[in-house]
Formats: structure tokens, C-alpha cells, sequence
């Protein structure tokens, strides 16, 4: 029989086979502490986006998850860790009592690997909570990373229409010489921006911005543009 150990080590392995892209987002909109580390000291814009597009994205895209980021100490990250290791191990057991063949062990212990990996990165250390942070990712594994090999069908710029009305184009996929990249290219709605925040001590006019988003395609009738409400020191 396998022990605990074994899966223990297993994993550790298995888990290299994986590679996440992860964009940060926060539910802080107008925030003196994300200004100064994020925000180009101030100097930069704060773009407000359609989290029910986002959200949509979960369940009409493979790999892809946008979800709220949870802040723990260290004690409980490995107290997860610890769970879901465990969870995997009982699961095992009960689904292959008097198995001693090495294919259901691992298949076990890639769905562990992959369970870890998807939910470790909506975790982050306490010390940042402040940040109130949303992230949206996806994942491969590096061997189609590497070779550039598409996991799906559909890889052009065709679009599929939610329940909702909103539209986003399938996944599209990039390479330049040393990397290779899987993305979602958002199609250019109305809806898609809901606000742009100009930061404290940006002195673009909102004349000039309204052009900028006007030539790039984005309709500013549906886009609110204000100047942060912060103090400039």
C-alpha cells in the first residue's frame, strides 16, 4: 500500500509539470496605499473593469478561474497544504482499497497536484489583506508551454456570447522567441470598462483621455472618468 509519505513526495514532483498567468486586480478604487506601490506614485490611472465579465469567464473557459484572494498566516497555508494532502490520501484509499498497481496512485496524485496548484495561488500571507486583491488566471502544463502546442480547438478571434449579453473572444495564443503566452483578448464593449480614475498627481486632461479611448475603439458614453479624490503631498 502507498503511504502518506509517498503521495507527499509524489506531489512535490508532479507539481513542476504546472505553470500559472495570473492578473491582479483589487476592489479598492480610489486607495491612497495602492496608488503609491501600484499606481506610478501616484502619477498613474486606475481602470475600474466589469467583474461580472470576469466572473463569467469561470464557467465557459477551460483553466481559467477569477476569484477573491484569501489572506492567511503562515500556520494555515500549511494546514491547508496539510488538508487537502490528507483529503487525497483517504480518497485514495477508499476508492482503491486493495490496489497495488501504480496508474490509479497516479491519477490520484495528479489531481492532487493540480487541486493544490489552482488554489494556492488565491492565497497570499496576512500582511497584505490591505490590498483587497481579485485575481484572474489560467494554467497549462509546461510541456505544452514549451512546444507551443494549442489544448484546445478554437484559437481564433471568434467570439461566444454569454446569458448576459457579453462577448469575449476564445482563448488566443502568442509566442515571440523565449516565451509563449495563452491569453483572453476582451472584446471591445462599453461594458467592459466601467470607470477610469485619474491618480492625484497625473495631470492628463480628461479631454485628452476621452480621445485616447475614443481612437482605441471604446465608447466613453459608458465610461465614467473622474480625478481621484486623494490629497496631493
Amino acid at each position: 500500500m502507498y503511504t502518506y509519505h509517498m503521495i507527499e513526495e509524489f506531489y512535490n514532483e508532479e507539481i513542476q509539470s504546472y505553470k500559472y498567468f495570473v492578473t491582479c486586480f483589487s476592489s479598492l478604487r480610489d486607495f491612497e496605499l495602492m496608488w503609491e506601490i501600484y499606481g506610478d506614485k501616484c502619477e498613474g490611472m486606475c481602470i475600474g473593469f466589469n467583474k461580472e465579465l470576469l466572473i463569467s469567464c469561470n464557467n465557459h473557459y477551460p483553466n481559467c478561474i477569477f476569484a477573491e484572494v484569501n489572506y492567511i498566516n503562515e500556520e494555515e497555508i500549511n494546514s491547508v497544504l496539510n488538508e487537502l494532502i490528507k483529503n487525497t490520501y483517504y480518497r485514495f484509499q477508499k476508492n482503491y482499497p486493495h490496489s497495488y498497481e501504480k496508474e490509479p496512485f497516479i491519477v490520484s496524485i495528479n489531481e492532487l497536484a493540480l487541486e493544490i496548484f489552482t488554489k494556492s495561488v488565491f492565497y497570499k500571507k496576512e500582511w497584505w489583506k490591505e490590498e483587497k486583491e481579485f485575481r484572474f488566471t489560467n494554467w497549462d502544463t509546461i510541456e505544452i508551454i514549451k512546444t507551443g502546442q494549442l489544448p484546445i480547438k478554437g484559437v481564433d478571434i471568434n467570439t461566444r456570447s454569454f446569458n448576459n449579453g457579453l462577448e469575449i473572444t476564445e482563448l488566443q495564443y502568442e509566442n515571440d522567441i523565449n516565451n509563449f503566452y495563452k491569453y483572453l483578448n476582451f472584446v471591445k464593449r462599453p461594458d467592459f470598462i466601467k470607470e477610469i480614475i485619474i491618480g492625484p498627481k497625473n495631470s492628463i486632461s480628461f479631454k485628452y483621455l476621452q480621445e485616447l479611448l475614443i481612437n482605441n475603439g471604446f465608447e466613453t458614453s459608458q465610461i465614467e472618468i473622474k480625478k481621484s479624490e486623494g490629497m496631493v503631498q
